[in-house]
């Protein structure tokens, strides 16, 4: 018997039942999503599997919402795959990837040949993940360099992630250093994205931060703004190329000022930036001032906005700076003993006193 595979290279959205017998393929953005109680079922249980592509243009997209019965089951197994840039010639400096596992039961093995590096918040460093059989936890970000020229494509293969995702937070390293090197001074955390698609940070629904701060920074590996942090303060502005969109197996960093559990459902999923099923607030274009400071085939960038609702100290409306590359220039503005690469300033009135704002750059 002839094997039956679909392949998806469009945008679907299933409300009823489904019944594959054999194989489905979701092509690189390609987007399906499982809404209002439907259910997709690959019932083969030889050839029962469900694919997501990725390559250097994009990745396939998988979304469940957060109707109860809305569903996915697969018979044999998933694979999601990764696909990461990547060099061997030694002579570049900012491919390393932030990544995390779209399946439950991931292993180390699935980068092999990469390097693959955890961070211990409590020592505030990475270490490096040699054996092959290193759980992946869900939720959990890591480190990870295609040692390839050109690019390099892993497969996750196991059951998705679905549903409430939860990772606990922690604030024990202390330091005393300069804030520009170690801001906040404690509680840096690498979560990831647990799902086979984007999440919105900026979703009304689905979200629990407890002691975590608002604000996601992830590190960029290419584009204007390569070898820095791009950041996003959730409902607010962006800076470094962020956006309040983080894709699949993506990692990315937040500072909690106690420690803590952050968790998620399937309110927060999302198709990159179709979100046509969330509601969820909008950059502001207004009272916005962009700085940038460019050198070395580097840029980096500092905001400052006026927003009514914030303070003039820093607050969940501000971003901290997060060092990037070396030789990249770094611009930010310091408000008390905080550095800031997104800093948001009470509305201006006619009462309000001048005050001293240092710009720093270097």
């Amino acid at each position: 018997m002839k094997t039956k595979i679909v392949i998806l290279s469009c945008f679907l959205i299933f409300y009823t039942v489904l019944l594959f017998g054999q194989g489905i393929i979701i092509q690189p953005n390609a987007y399906v999503t499982i809404a209002g109680g439907g259910k997709l079922i690959v019932s083969d249980a030889t050839n029962g599997l469900l694919t997501i592509k990725s390559n250097s243009s994009g990745t396939g997209s998988l979304a469940v919402d957060a109707n109860a019965a809305s569903s996915v089951s697969v018979a044999a197994n998933s694979n999601v795959e990764l696909y990461l840039t990547g060099s061997n010639s030694g002579t570049e400096t900012d491919l390393w990837h932030l990544v995390s596992s779209p399946i439950s039961n991931g292993v180390s093995g699935t980068l092999l040949a990469d390097y693959l590096l955890s961070y211990d918040e409590t020592a505030n460093s990475f270490s490096y993940i040699v054996p092959i059989d290193v759980p992946l936890t869900p939720m959990r970000g890591y480190e990870a360099w295609a040692w390839v020229s050109g690019g390099k494509t892993d497969v996750f293969n196991g059951s998705l992630n679905n549903g409430s995702q939860s990772f606990n937070l922690t604030r024990s390293w202390i330091t005393s250093g300069d804030p520009l090197y170690f801001p906040g001074d404690n509680g840096w955390n690498l979560l990831g994205n647990p799902y086979p698609c984007a999440i919105d940070f900026d979703a009304v629904n689905g979200w629990t931060f407890g002691s975590a701060q608002t604000t996601v920074y992830i590190w960029n590996t290419s584009g204007t703004y390569k070898g820095q942090f791009a950041s996003h303060v959730r409902g607010g502005a962006s800076a470094n190329g962020g956006s309040r969109y983080i894709p699949a197996e993506q990692g990315f960093f937040l500072h909690c000022t106690a420690a803590t559990t952050v968790s998620m459902d399937n309110n927060v999923r999302v198709h990159n930036n179709q979100g046509y099923y969330k509601s969820a607030t909008t950059e502001p274009t207004t009272n916005i001032l962009r700085l940038e400071a460019s050198g070395y085939g580097y840029n980096h960038e500092t905001v400052i906005l006026f927003n009514p609702d914030a303070t003039s100290s820093y607050d969940n409306y501000d971003a901290l700076f997060y060092n990037g590359s070396a030789a990249a220039p770094r611009i930010y503005s310091v408000v008390n003993n905080d550095v800031l690469s997104i800093n948001a300033l009470p509305q201006i009135t006619n009462n309000l006193r001048s005050e001293e704002r240092r710009v720093g750059k270097e």
